[in-house]
């Protein structure tokens, strides 16, 4: 169970109503923040798009050169081999 500082619970079983499109199910209306790992385009995200649109903030970690820098926050750069080196680099800093 995670929990928000709305103090809103969200079980596994409401995320699941959400990825499965049925996010009128859902306990929570938005979130705060959607991180996107090694996603260059909101297309790649399948099921969790209606999460990343409903977010207050999108942050983007991608490595991909045909990435399309979506989100308010995109740390991407495609000199790196792998997005988790930029995840690596950034928590290192």
């Amino acid at each position: 169970m995670l929990e928000y500082e709305t103090d809103v619970a969200v079980s596994g079983a409401a995320m699941r109503d959400v990825v499965l499109g049925r996010p009128e199910l859902a306990r929570f209306e938005r979130s705060y923040v959607f991180v996107a790992l090694d996603t260059p385009i909101p297309d790649r995200l399948g099921v969790a798009r209606p999460l990343m649109e409903a977010a207050g903030e999108v942050v983007v970690f991608d490595h991909h050169p045909d990435g399309v820098g979506y989100g308010e926050h995109c740390l991407c750069d495609s000199t790196f081999a792998a997005t988790g080196h930029i995840i690596w680099r950034f928590l290192s800093d």
